[in-house]
């Protein structure tokens, strides 16, 4: 099994770029939030594999009003595409992020929408290990 956290950023198309104005000692959460690539999502995804291959996909995104489901990861040394659905919206939009340039730690990509949005956007993914989940006293 392997559980990875995902920090995704959106940026507005018709919006030129614009880096966070974060002063040391200020509001960093205040200063992300008054970009132009607000917003920026939040999730986890577990993988599990059976002895056959088989994979099995859980995990969800948190986004500003609402949650998706990721029904689709994968991940490798050149290609990361997260795929996800809104389960509680009438008409359960499907949303793929594909990422084919890696910088610094940071996939670049775009987003793409089943109702034909798309935009430019970033990707952090951080594999958790087992031993996060392990409480140890010290």
């Amino acid at each position: 099994m392997k559980i990875y956290s995902i920090e995704l950023a959106v940026f507005n198309p018709n919006e030129e770029q614009y880096q966070p104005g974060y002063i040391p000692g200020g509001d960093i959460l205040l200063a992300l939030m008054n970009t132009k690539f607000f917003p920026i999502f939040y999730g986890a995804v577990c993988i599990e594999e059976d002895g056959e291959g088989r994979k099995t996909v859980t995990g969800r995104i948190r986004e500003q009003c609402t949650y998706s489901e990721i029904i689709g990861f994968e991940l490798s040394e050149e290609n990361l595409t997260i795929t996800k659905i809104y389960r509680d919206r009438f008409n359960k939009p499907i949303v793929e992020y594909i990422f084919s340039n890696r910088i610094d730690g940071i996939w670049k990509g775009m987003m793409r929408s089943s109702n034909g949005e798309s935009k430019v956007s970033n990707c952090k993914i951080t594999e958790i290990p087992p031993s996060f989940f392990e409480p140890i006293v010290l």
